[in-house]
């Protein structure tokens, strides 16, 4: 089983945990309409307690040079940030410190084939 899964509090309502796939072991929101229409965007806590946040370039999140369209990474920062913030108030209700970092990875190209 996942360490994450394991490991982490109770699954609350309206989050799904996938459990296949490249991304086996991230949660995602499933009560956002507008977030689930755009992403999906998926969020884990790291061994360390780092918040990590993905999501797969579509052809739907893509505008007519190619690249990301601003809005769906406005969207996904939108995500990021609420994901960091459940969890670091999650911490503070539970006296912890907690380390939250946010990188985005400079090998990937924000360019995507239409195949």
């Amino acid at each position: 089983m996942n360490k994450l899964i394991k490991s982490a509090t109770p699954v609350p309502p309206g989050i799904h945990v996938e459990t296949e796939g490249e991304f086996a072991g991230w949660r995602t929101w499933t009560r956002d309409n507008f977030e689930t229409h755009n992403g999906p965007f998926w969020h884990r806590m790291d061994e360390n307690g780092e918040v990590q946040c993905v999501f797969r370039v579509e052809k739907k999140h893509l505008n007519g040079m190619r690249n990301v369209h601003g809005g769906c990474f406005m969207s996904f920062a939108d995500y990021c940030l609420f994901a960091i913030a459940s969890s670091v108030l999650r911490q503070q209700c539970n006296k912890k410190p907690m380390l939250v970092r946010t990188a985005i990875d400079p090998g990937s190209s924000s360019r995507a084939s239409s195949n």
